[in-house]
């Protein structure tokens, strides 16, 4: 390893962080008839052929 690769922890960040260009990637893939995913209250959502989103699966509450 030289002084300019990253660190294990430096990579696994990178790995976490989406570029700019990856997030409107999916972005485009999210508005597609049949994409599926997790909308930002954590329900499972599916796009219709209209554009729509179908809530699929409301988020489950935690368990304590």
């Amino acid at each position: 390893m030289s002084d300019t690769d990253p660190t294990p922890a430096e990579l696994m960040l990178s790995l976490r962080r989406s570029s700019p260009e990856e997030v409107e990637e999916m972005r485009r893939i999210g508005r597609q008839p049949g994409a599926c995913g997790l909308d930002a209250k954590e329900n499972f959502v599916f796009v219709r052929e209209d554009g729509r989103r179908e809530i699929r699966a409301h988020k489950l509450p935690r368990s304590g």
